[in-house]
């Protein structure tokens, strides 16, 4: 039987070898033209496929629709780059249905081709993606094929969303580039013809999610069509459903979700009107019945205002901080529910659910649950495990009411839950989640902010500030961790309190990206993205999304392909002009995040006190270990490097730009002269703070310049202000403490 196998097996590789080979062919040029095939379904053209994305139900249990949808922009989008690559009209490559293929000629299959003519090849394909059982819906084949009277390639995937991102994979390596989202944001390489040998090629991306967070506070205009369609050619997936066209987003695969981080206050506030008919309240009868239990703390209409509230109804539902179970008064600013409490749970989770089916988040894909800043402080609370502990645990109450609307068909479409562990609840849970917790559809972000850019964040040396971090993520990765679903990071490349200053993080995602990849996290995104007028911030946003498809990508050769292509003519000093810039801004985290939050009476006695100077750390506190980063050094050379950049500004602002690049320089230079105003301003308080106590020149000098400095930056007013006008003192982040110290001193 064996041997009879071994012939059997050896016929097999006879075949299969015997097969004839492709030969090279040239796919397209300006003289042979090729087609691009896909399933249009009932529409009468690509176009009008297309622009259904305005008009279909993305969020319906019905895909059908938002496949041809998604594959009719894959097609025009093909058409409309190949065109411009080889430099035909874009008749040259019709786009046409399955029904209405050539007799022969040269084609690009989206999705397997299923017609009768091509079985052959659709077997192959088959047989390809074979290899790759384990493969997520973001996966894509590219394959070239050749018949007797065809020959082509063939772009398939997992899902529409997979074949849509094989088309942006096929231009990206013909080395079409999307630096930025604006009309001349691209690059587009010219060929007098395509050449196609025996390609077969499996791509999927680093992490499954990539993208933005995008805050539901911000007052800044919505990102418009230009950064849509730049996010989806750079195949990001994460974005809000806060922006105007969100059939635009939906068919490029973008994930939606709530943009709330106050999820707590915003659902169920104390004062939020019962909606509930409650059994011993009059005035409520339009109401449902109460499902819960009449509480034992019920008082009735405490404020006689014919109304019964929330925290009226149930008063032990809401999160206490004190170490007491006496839930009857509830804090104005309270900020959780208590998890002891199952009624509170399944409330919170039911608000969830009718808001994902009839209010605002019925266009979202992702619930979003951060940690709140405390969680409640009760006995019972405390006896549930660490605050990492009770955000699993939360996610796992809400998913199961997520599951529960759904089989009984009341919510048609797949919701994701995504906890958000920042400062106490990145600890690393002690208590082992449920055997029927969904991590299939859950995901937990680790928020790395505040984080110090002037070391990695796996960096040994960061004694004051990533070590903390870096030791959670072990945990939450490591052999012994309790929950087995997908760990992604929330990162911090452009926090709320750096008011848009032009961090750079290049050379940071260069050396993070990957190392998170390796580690096997799954997912990666960042707040607070500018959509227009992004200045030093293109090169973040091109850089993160290039990463985070391909976390092993060559970042040198990417960031000189973006000075030489984005910057012609002046890449060289805008590339040292960035360089210097980024080492400057390396300290932001000090000086931005960890100065306003020192005691002002303890920096004014710290001061006065001692005979040297004072060294401070990276949390600026006086250092006294010595694993401690000198921040005194650090800040001299901030200082320094400013003034290197604005000489290298200086140089570009002399040349004579076309209009294009001339508005780039213009963008970089804005930011700069913000970014020197800070630096002054700060510079005159670390030197105040800093001083020997009897250096009465330097305070002097110190006191002197913050009053010039508080009266320009009244006037002043910040380039993009995502959260509202500003002017440059209120988001300096120290207007009072400044103010305070020159009404002491500046006499």
């Amino acid at each position: 039987m064996a041997s009879r196998l071994r012939v059997i097996f050896a016929c097999a590789l006879l075949f299969f070898s015997c097969a004839p080979k492709e030969q090279l062919f040239e796919l397209i040029d300006r003289n042979v033209p090729c087609t691009i095939v896909l399933d249009l379904g009932d529409y009468p053209s690509v176009q009008h496929a297309c622009a259904a994305h305005d008009t279909i139900d993305w969020f319906d249990a019905d895909t059908q629709d938002d496949d041809i949808c998604r594959l009719a922009l894959a097609a025009i989008e093909l058409q409309h780059y190949l065109s411009l690559i080889i430099g035909v009209p874009k008749s040259h490559i019709p786009v046409v249905d399955l029904d209405s293929i050539p007799d022969s000629g040269n084609l690009l299959f989206l999705g397997a081709p299923q017609h009768d003519d091509f079985t052959k090849v659709r077997k192959q394909i088959r047989r390809a993606w074979r290899k790759h059982r384990s493969a997520g819906d973001q996966a894509l084949r590219i394959d070239s094929f050749s018949l007797d009277s065809y020959q082509g390639l063939v772009l398939s995937g997992r899902s529409s969303i997979a074949v849509l991102y094989a088309v942006y994979e096929l231009l990206s390596r013909w080395g079409v580039r999307w630096f930025a989202p604006d009309i001349n944001g691209d690059y587009i390489p010219h060929y007098a013809k395509v050449g196609i040998y025996n390609m077969h090629l499996y791509v999927a991306p680093s992490f499954k999610i990539r993208g933005f967070w995008i805050d539901s506070q911000r007052r800044d205009a919505p990102a418009d069509s230009l950064f849509i369609a730049w996010m989806g050619r750079n195949r990001l997936n994460l974005f809000a459903n806060l922006q105007n066209d969100i059939g635009a987003l939906k068919q490029r695969g973008i994930l939606l979700n709530t943009g709330r981080k106050d999820v707590f206050t915003t659902l169920l506030k104390p004062q939020y009107q019962y909606r509930y008919n409650h059994p011993l309240f009059q005035g409520d009868d339009q109401y449902p019945m109460d499902p819960y239990i009449i509480s034992e703390f019920f008082k009735g209409d405490l404020n006689k205002d014919d109304k019964l509230t929330y925290v009226e109804a149930h008063p032990e539902w809401f999160g206490i901080e004190e170490d007491t179970s006496d839930h009857r008064r509830v804090a104005a600013g309270y900020s959780h529910i208590c998890l002891s409490y199952p009624a509170a749970i399944r409330e919170f989770s039911q608000t969830i659910v009718d808001k994902l089916c009839y209010g605002e988040w019925k266009t979202c894909d992702i619930v979003d649950l951060w940690s709140p800043d405390i969680w409640c402080t009760c006995q019972k609370c405390r006896q549930m495990g660490n605050d990492g502990d009770k955000l699993l645990y939360l996610m796992y109450h809400v998913n199961k009411a997520i599951t529960k609307a759904r089989k009984n068909d009341t919510l048609h479409r797949r919701i994701y839950i995504h906890g958000y562990a920042q400062n106490s609840a990145l600890a690393t849970p002690t208590i082992a989640v449920p055997k029927d917790f969904a991590t299939e559809y859950s995901a937990v972000f680790l928020f790395t902010g505040p984080r110090c850019f002037n070391h990695l964040i796996i960096d040994s040396k960061c004694m004051d500030i990533n070590i903390w971090f870096a030791k959670n993520l072990w945990g939450w990765l490591g052999k012994q961790k309790l929950y087995d679903g997908d760990i992604n990071i929330a990162e911090n490349y452009n926090a709320d309190y750096f008011h848009n200053l032009p961090v750079l993080p290049s050379n940071t995602m260069s050396n993070d990206i990957p190392a998170f990849a390796d580690l096997g996290v799954r997912g990666i995104n960042f707040q607070h993205v500018r959509f227009r007028r992004s200045g030093v911030q293109v090169l973040t946003n091109y850089q993160f999304a290039r990463q985070t498809w391909d976390a092993h990508v060559a970042t040198d050769t990417l960031k000189q392909e973006f000075f030489t292509l984005f910057y012609p003519g002046v890449s060289k000093t805008v590339e040292d002009y960035m360089e210097r810039l980024e080492l400057a801004m390396s300290t932001i985290t000090t000086w931005r995040y960890f100065l306003p939050q020192r005691d002002y009476a303890g920096l004014k006695d710290a001061a006065s006190a001692g005979s040297g100077l004072i060294k401070m750390n990276e949390r600026f506190v006086e250092g006294t270990s010595t694993t401690s980063i000198d921040f005194n050094n650090l800040w001299e050379s901030t200082y320094h490097l400013i003034f290197e950049a604005r000489f290298l500004m200086d140089e570009l602002l002399a040349e004579n730009l076309p209009a294009t690049l001339q508005l780039r320089i213009q963008e970089l230079d804005e930011e700069l002269q913000y970014a020197e105003r800070m630096i002054h301003l700060y510079d005159n308080v670390i030197s105040y703070f800093t001083r020997r106590p009897d250096d009465e020149y330097i305070k002097d000098e110190a006191i002197f310049r913050l009053i010039r400095n508080v009266e320009e930056l009244r006037r002043y007013r910040i380039p993009a202000p995502m959260f509202g006008d500003g002017d440059g003192l209120s988001a300096s982040g120290i207007g009072e403490m400044i103010e305070r110290l020159i009404a002491e001193e500046g006499e």
